[in-house]
This record gives structure tokens, C-alpha cells and sequence, in this order.
């Protein structure tokens, strides 16, 4: 009794958490003391101190000698010594002595006694007699074995591959088993710095404006990221995401993009590469849980209901599920990120409408596409982003919407921030039609033209439809004749493809049309015995992943051949260092956005551009007019813009392409004099008034700078306040500048 009770009363003193070593030693004597076997002890010389911690006398007697034991060890019976710091017990010695088998077991002859345990709290039984138990702390340990593999996929075996693969189907297949601690992660981890030190453990270093970026995204509770494409939006989204959730600001997260850029886990580890949002969830966030909402309506409801970090899913599918109840919690979600945001440029159609029934805390958009110059396109969007920017139904203009949704967008174009990206040679291939080709033209073209004649002469209103029909049909014989799949096109495309096969280098072809473009050259190449895939609409997701895969990492195969409208956005195809349009679609932004599949981050060679035009056709025409109309958009960020061209582009115009004027354009009178001085004041009054209420913007603005800057503490925030504030002035002083001109043309 008396060695537990010199323990006890040396281990409340000692406590401070030092290893348990792995032996110790005993040098102690001590005059043979009195032990009953059941635990109650007669011992000479003892007392009880009033907290219950013994006090043991120096030498202790014992009246009944017992041979000598062998081993020694403390019975767990009577307490559990948790690790306390170091203890030296080189003072209590033992000669010959006997103790009781329920106190102490198996006892050798040490020399000295050191204890070295770590003892993170005393816990003391009522009765000193129960096994004590430490509390244990409930966790999990985590150790992302996967990390370094993930940014070492070059390295890696095709079984390992393989493996990693697996790994992760098995993870999409067991999504109804979430581990509570993996969504405790980010919150459990530091939060990370904004000078993106190593802690930040980046998949790949980040370029410059992509870190400005994400700051500037975390800083903005409604943003519109309107970087041109190719410059790594996703990248930038996804890292912010990152920082909201290591913060602490965000608990969930919602990603509604379109099908093509879902992307694909196991397309990321073949081909190394991240493709679409889920591949670069995995590379870039991994202690984030991401789930991917697709499939039937009953396995959508499971999904919607499961703990995650990130939901991923279509517009379609979130229209259908918040319409038939689906996801009934419209506010699951802290962040909502629309990519391809002009999806919702139509405020009155079921995919706006969706998306506005969802509450967030953080509201943002991308689009690689400039916003259209079209007001109401503009309002729909940022009905979304900011509803409370464009409550009124005033008759803003391009000037006003532009410094309006300024401190909610960022845009910055290729030529600006990645001038490390290879050059983009363009080149332009003018063919004549061949005899077949020109009879069958002019024969639809003089029948096409007589029939929206005829619409004119009855008195009803030309559509686009009309016009787009003949368009289509001349477009195509510009490709074939009826019933031949060569032409004056595929003789030349054979020659540049002749050159890049025998240089191994690899080639993307596009074509608008299917039957008339990719479909006949499919045939051409597969009698040529040029290796290529064939991407276009309605192929499933599994063939489209294998068709990426196989074009970037087999050598043999030459040519991407694609219909243009089903690589408009979500792909990334830089092993391809030629492109050829072998027809075009009459808007050049869209063309431009097909490029841009190879022209991007990751492009290590110049990319050269080949343009098949035909002479004296309806495809030059167009072109003419577009060089024509080009001088007259204004856009809201920058000149190019898909749907800007496509509203500037009136009946009338298609109507003069194709030489067809109408009765009230022939019939149209030159206004008067007074008239037109009256038309003009009318304008020069509404644009003084436009600019008066943007100067008031501006003066606002400025106000509200100039309370931040006495707020702020910061010398950075105050710089860029500062730096702020001088340009929005510069730009008040222009306006005024002009309300001042204006008001002398008017006579104020």
C-alpha cells in the first residue's frame, strides 16, 4: 500500500505529459510490509490525507517475509497511471519481501525505477478501486495519400492509372456513405493566406492575374468573371471556392454549368489533364466533397439529400428538380456559381427563372463570352448576380449599364495577360465553286430570292427564318454539291492535311453541319486512310471522354473532326497546333470561341488558322457586311460579342445581302429640315439626361471610396482605394466634360 500510495502522491505532483519509455528500472528497499489479499492493507506508520492522496512514511515495516518475486508490474486493477513527466525513484529500496498477488505481479529485482509517461488529465474513481478509463477524444486523422499522386500524374504506370480510377468510381458509387469528419476538414484546417504561400498546397502554380482573380472573387459577395476564354476561369472559381471554405464562409457550395463541362475524374488521371469542373475539384480542392447531380429524378432526390462540399450539376436538371420538388431547400446552398452564364441572358425562360428561386450568400457568373449589347440581357443576368442593381424600368444606356455592373465585373483578355501564350496565325483560303457546285447555287440562290420577293410583294413580314433557310441551303452547296462528298474545299484540305500527318502534328477541323460537313468528310478520311474521331452532338458522355482521350494521347491520330456548336466551350485540346474551319458560321465570335479550344493555357506551340472562303458567294457577302457593321457595335466590355454581332445585324441588312429591298425602304422619304432639328435636340436632351444621371453615379461612387479610405486601417487597401477613387473621378470628369458640351449644342 505504501509504494500506490507514494505513486499517487508523486504522480498529482509530477504531471505534465512526458512519453512512457520502453523499460524501466527499480532500485528500492523497503521493510517487509503487511498485505491482506483482499486489498485492505495493514500498514505500519500510514495516514489518510484529507483529499485521499497518500502520504507514505520513509521506511515501512513489514511483518511477514515472502520469498522473492521475479517480475514486476502495477496491477491495472487499482489504477491506470496515465504519462506523466519524468520521475526518478532511487530512494526506496527492497532487500527481501512478499507481496500479495492482486496488488503487485510478477516482480523483479531492479536497480532503478524511472517513469516517463505522458498524462494529459487525472481522472480518480469514487471508491479507488474501479479500472480508471481516459476520456477518449473522438477524430480522424487525415492523411491525403493521394495529393502528391495527383500532381504527379505524368508519373504514373498505366495500372496505376488504372488504379486511381477505380478509386475513384468506387467514390462516386458510395456517395450515400459520406465520412461526417470529411466535411469537417476545411473547417478543421488552418485557413489559408492571400499570399498563397505553400501552406495554400496548390495542384500547380497560379499565374499573377489568375491570384488577383481569386481575391477579388472572395472579396465579392454578387461578380461576374467575364475573362476572355482560355485564361482559366474554372481555376480561379475553384481556388476561391477553396478560400471561402477554409474560412469558414461557406459551407456548401452549388455549380450549374452545361453537360459538356461537367467533366470527368477518370479523364483527368488518363489523360493528365483536368477536364471539366469535377476534374478540377479533384486536382485542385481535395478536401473538398464534391457530388455530381445527374441521372433519374429518384436518384437526383438521394444526391440533392446527401452532405456535401460541392453539388455539380446541368440548367436543365436544376430547373426540372426545383420544378417537381426534387430539391425543396432553397437555402442548401452559401455560394451558387453559374458557368456559361449567357444561359440565363433570357430573364423569362424556366433556366433564369430557377436559378432566381435559389438564395445564396455569394452569387457569381462566368462567361468567356463579352455581355451582349442588349440592356435587357444585361438586367436578366445581374437579376441573378445583384437583383437589387436594375430594380428600376428606367431606359439605361450602354455608358450608364457599363459603370453600373463595373464594380461587379472583371474582364481581361489573352492578349493582355497571357503574353507568354504562342502566337495565333490566321489565314484565309479564297476557292472557287466548281461547275456542279455553281449550278446547283445559282439555281437555289435566283429560287430562294423570288420567294422572299413574293413574302415582300403580299404585304407580310419577312423572319429571320426565312432568310436563314436560304442561308443554309447556299452554305452548304458551298461545301458540296448534291449527292458528292469532294469538292474544291476537300481538295485543299488534303493538302495541309498531307503536310501536318507526315510532321505528326495534330489538327482540329470544324464544320457547322453534320450531313453536309463532318459526316462527308468522315468518309473522305476514312478512304484517305487518315486516322481521326469524329466529336459531335448526341454521342454520350462516356464516347466523348474516350474520343478526347484517344486524340491527345495516340500518336497516330491526326484529326479532331467536330461540328463547331458541340466544342463551343468546355474543351481543351492544345495538343492540336493547326485548326482549319472548313466552313463558318456567320458570326466571327463564335468562330473565335472554337479556336480557343487549342489557343489557351497549356498551348506550348503558335497555333495557325486556315479559313476556307468561297469567291462570289453568299459567304463573301456576309463577310463584307460583317467588316461593314463591325464599325457600328459598341459593346459593353469589349468589341467582340456572339449575341452584340447578332443584334446588329437587322432583316434589313440580310435582306440587302441577298439584294432584296422592300417597298418601304424604296418608298422611304428624306424628313424635313425641322424635323430633323427637332429629332436631333430631342436625342441631344436624352443623352444630357443619360449622362447627368451617370455623373451622379460616379459622384456616389466617389463618396462612398472616399469613406472606406478613412475607414481602412490597411496601407494596401488604402493604396488601392486611393488608386480607385483618381480613376473614378478621371471618368466623372470626362461625363461632365460632355454634359458641358452637350448643354452648349443645346444652348443652356
Amino acid at each position: 500500500m505504501g509504494v500506490i500510495r507514494y505513486f499517487a502522491k508523486q504522480i498529482t505532483r509530477q504531471i505534465s505529459g512526458v512519453r512512457k519509455p520502453a523499460c524501466f528500472r527499480i532500485y528500492f528497499e523497503i521493510p517487509i510490509p503487511l498485505i491482506s489479499n483482499n486489498l485492505c492493507f495493514t500498514i505500519s506508520k500510514v495516514r489518510v490525507s484529507n483529499n485521499l492522496l497518500f502520504v507514505v512514511p520513509n521506511i515501512l515495516k513489514i511483518y511477514e517475509p515472502i520469498p522473492n518475486p521475479k517480475n514486476f508490474k502495477i496491477s491495472e486493477i487499482l489504477f491506470l497511471i496515465p504519462q506523466p513527466t519524468n520521475f526518478d525513484y532511487t530512494d526506496i529500496f527492497h532487500t527481501n519481501k512478499n507481496l500479495s498477488g492482486n496488488l503487485i505481479k510478477l516482480i523483479v529485482q531492479p536497480k532503478v525505477l524511472k517513469y516517463n509517461f505522458q498524462f494529459p488529465q487525472t481522472h480518480i474513481s469514487d471508491n479507488l478501486l474501479e479500472l480508471l478509463k481516459v476520456k477518449k477524444v473522438d477524430g480522424k486523422v487525415f492523411e491525403d495519400e493521394n495529393q502528391q499522386i495527383r500532381k504527379n500524374l505524368s508519373g504514373l504506370g498505366n495500372e496505376e492509372k488504372k488504379l486511381l480510377i477505380e478509386q475513384a468510381q468506387k467514390a462516386n458509387y458510395l456517395t450515400n456513405q459520406v465520412d461526417y469528419w470529411d466535411l469537417l476538414k476545411p473547417l478543421l484546417q488552418p485557413p489559408l493566406s492571400f499570399d498563397f504561400s505553400d501552406e495554400f498546397d496548390l495542384y500547380q502554380p497560379l499565374r499573377g492575374y489568375q491570384q488577383q482573380g481569386i481575391l477579388w472573387l472572395i472579396k465579392k459577395n454578387s461578380a461576374l468573371l467575364a475573362d476572355e476564354m482560355g485564361t482559366g476561369k474554372t481555376v480561379q472559381t475553384v481556388n476561391a471556392i477553396r478560400f471561402l471554405f477554409r474560412q469558414g464562409n461557406i459551407k456548401s457550395a452549388l455549380i450549374v454549368c452545361p453537360p459538356a463541362v461537367i467533366g470527368s475524374v477518370a479523364l483527368t488521371i488518363e489523360t493528365e489533364k483536368p477536364e471539366g469542373w469535377s476534374g478540377h475539384c479533384y486536382l485542385w480542392t481535395p478536401e473538398l466533397y464534391v457530388i455530381i447531380v445527374r441521372g433519374g429524378s429518384r436518384k437526383r432526390r438521394k444526391l440533392w439529400e446527401i452532405p456535401a462540399h460541392i453539388y455539380i450539376t446541368t440548367y436543365d436538371t436544376l430547373r426540372n428538380d426545383l420544378s417537381e420538388n426534387v430539391l425543396v431547400d432553397l437555402n442548401k446552398f452559401d455560394c451558387i456559381i453559374l458557368d456559361e452564364a449567357q444561359n440565363i441572358k433570357n430573364r423569362n425562360i424556366g433556366r433564369s427563372k430557377a436559378v432566381r428561386k435559389l438564395n445564396s450568400k455569394y452569387r457569381w457568373a462566368l462567361t468567356g463570352t463579352p455581355i451582349e449589347n442588349s440592356i435587357e440581357d444585361v438586367k436578366a443576368l445581374f437579376s441573378f448576380i445583384n437583383p437589387d442593381l436594375f430594380k428600376t424600368e428606367n431606359n439605361y444606356s450602354n455608358e450608364e449599364i457599363r459603370s453600373t455592373i463595373e464594380p461587379y465585373t472583371l474582364r481581361r483578355l489573352k492578349q493582355d495577360v497571357l503574353k507568354d501564350l504562342p502566337e495565333k496565325i490566321c489565314q484565309e483560303d479564297w476557292l472557287e465553286l466548281d461547275e456542279n457546285q455553281q449550278k446547283v447555287y445559282d439555281e437555289t440562290l435566283n429560287a430562294g430570292r423570288q420567294k422572299i420577293q413574293t413574302i415582300i410583294s403580299n404585304q407580310s413580314e419577312v423572319k429571320k427564318t426565312h432568310i436563314f433557310a436560304l442561308l443554309n441551303k447556299l452554305k452548304q452547296i458551298c461545301n458540296f454539291a448534291k449527292e458528292k462528298y469532294t469538292s474544291p474545299k476537300t481538295d485543299r484540305l488534303l493538302e495541309y492535311l498531307g503536310i501536318i500527318v507526315a510532321n505528326n502534328q495534330k489538327v482540329i477541323i470544324f464544320s457547322q453541319y453534320v450531313l453536309e460537313g463532318v459526316d462527308k468528310l468522315a468518309k473522305l478520311l476514312t478512304e484517305k486512310k487518315i486516322r481521326f474521331v469524329l466529336y459531335k452532338g448526341g454521342i454520350s458522355e462516356e464516347n466523348r471522354n474516350q474520343i478526347i482521350s484517344d486524340f491527345r494521347s495516340k500518336p497516330e491520330i491526326n484529326v479532331f473532326l467536330a461540328t463547331i456548336q458541340s466544342v463551343g466551350f468546355g474543351l481543351t485540346l492544345t495538343e492540336a497546333s493547326y485548326v482549319i474551319h472548313f466552313d463558318h458560321l456567320w458570326n466571327p465570335a463564335k468562330m473565335q470561341n472554337a479556336e480557343d479550344r487549342a489557343h489557351r493555357i497549356g498551348q506550348t506551340k503558335s497555333l495557325t488558322v486556315y479559313s476556307f472562303w468561297m469567291k462570289d458567294t453568299i459567304e463573301e457577302r456576309i463577310k463584307k457586311k460583317l467588316i461593314e457593321k463591325r464599325l457600328l457595335v459598341e459593346n459593353i466590355i469589349d468589341p467582340l460579342a456572339v449575341e452584340a454581332i447578332e443584334n446588329s445585324v437587322t432583316t434589313e441588312d440580310w435582306l440587302d445581302i441577298f439584294d432584296i429591298e422592300t417597298p418601304q425602304k424604296i418608298k422611304a422619304k428624306l424628313p424635313s429640315q425641322e424635323s430633323i432639328k427637332a429629332q436631333k435636340n430631342q436625342r441631344l436632351q436624352k443623352e444630357l439626361d443619360s449622362l447627368q444621371k451617370q455623373y451622379d453615379v460616379y459622384s456616389e461612387k466617389i463618396a462612398t471610396l472616399r469613406e472606406d479610405l478613412v475607414i481602412t486601417s490597411h496601407t494596401a487597401q488604402k493604396f488601392e482605394l486611393e488608386k480607385t477613387i483618381e480613376k473614378q473621378e478621371r471618368e466623372r470628369k470626362k461625363v461632365e466634360d460632355k454634359i458641358e458640351e452637350l448643354e452648349d449644342k443645346l444652348g443652356y
